[in-house]
């Protein structure tokens, strides 16, 4: 299972702890912005399926860069959509690499769950019912 807890402690900044790590997040520029956390996540969970491929089917390459940006709607509630670019640098794929490399890729959890849209659970805990 995957997890995530985040801690305030009365500022803007929100502590972070993974299964494995911890981190700082922000809104006001002294630690990761969420949204842009969110697409470092999209980017790291396809950047491991492009690695991968590319071992999976033995093509030597020298690194890779992935990269995502995302607009937001006008009245800026959501994102309006999010774009992500690969960049193999000097590596170059044939057709059927490439197309067999997008489709691999595909199984990004994160990636699944932002294109599939399957909704978010919400549960308040802590409070007091009338």
């Amino acid at each position: 299972m995957y997890k995530a807890i985040i801690e305030n402690k009365g500022d803007s900044r929100y502590f972070a702890t993974t299964r494995h790590d911890s981190f700082v997040l922000d809104t006001e520029g002294r630690g990761s912005n969420p949204i842009d956390t969110l697409l470092a996540s999209l980017c790291g969970c396809m950047g491991h399926y492009v690695r991968d491929y590319l071992v999976e089917h033995q093509i030597m390459h020298s690194g890779f860069a992935i990269d995502a940006e995302a607009g937001v709607t006008p009245d800026k509630t959501r994102l309006a959509g999010i774009k992500v670019r690969i960049d193999l640098k000097e590596l170059r794929l044939d057709g059927q690499q490439a197309a067999e490399m997008l489709k691999f890729i595909e199984k990004c959890k994160v990636h699944k769950i932002l294109r599939e849209n399957p909704g978010v659970t919400v549960l308040l805990t802590g409070h007091k019912e009338n």
